[in-house]
């Protein structure tokens, strides 16, 4: 553990990049199950490099967020949707549960949809969701449904940052300030998503709810 902190606080990309080849898709998995987003993005990126083949980083990114997706229901299959309910408060999202509770008992296709698109409920609202009458085989298959089309953005983003980057290292000469701007411009796209899918879960929710 000490190992992995100090790589990844003191490292360069390089070192890290070199660090988490040298360790391989098992390691790779695991970071994609407890941050995701990030790392099939950076994955990617490295990917179109030539560093990692980019089909298994998809068949990762899927079975990663699935795995996830399966804990957290497990967690309100087995814990009860009373942790929800206990522990909301912290995510401050009391309010808009009851409307996803709503929503789910009518849509429940559509319940996970927002669920999925909204940073702030997604563990609460799973478990919620394992706390509930739902069979696991109807879960599984609503939620592999909707995790495809998320893989594809986030793995598609990684992977054209890398050809931004090949581009714009080409043009500048410089690996540091291409890096620089790469990272520069994934964060105003992560803000725009952010942005974009609390929008789109807002309207199915008031569209379905209200």
């Amino acid at each position: 553990m000490y190992e992995i902190i100090h790589v990844f606080l003191t490292g360069t990309f390089p070192d890290i990049l070199q660090w988490v080849i040298h360790h391989g898709y098992p390691f790779i998995f695991t970071l994609m199950v407890f941050e995701g987003q990030a790392t099939i993005v950076a994955t990617s990126f490295a990917a179109n490099l030539g560093y990692f083949n980019i089909g298994t980083i998809f068949i990762l990114a899927f079975l990663s967020d699935l795995v996830a997706d399966c804990l957290w229901f497990a967690v309100g299959y087995y814990g009860n949707i009373a942790l929800v309910n206990r522990f909301g408060h912290l995510f401050k999202t009391n309010g808009r549960m009851d409307k996803i509770k709503q929503l789910f008992l009518r849509h429940p296709g559509k319940a996970l949809a927002i669920i999925k698109c909204s940073p702030f409920i997604t563990v609460p609202g799973t478990i919620m969701v394992g706390g509930s009458d739902i069979s696991f085989k109807k879960f599984f298959k609503l939620i592999s449904i909707i995790i495809v089309p998320k893989t594809i953005v986030f793995v598609s983003l990684g992977y054209f940052f890398g050809s931004a980057y090949e581009l714009i290292r080409g043009y500048l000469q410089n690996t540091f300030f291409a890096l620089l701007i790469i990272f520069a411009i994934a964060i105003v796209v992560f803000i725009f998503y952010k942005n974009l899918s609390v929008k789109f879960s807002n309207k199915i929710e008031d569209k379905n709810v209200l």
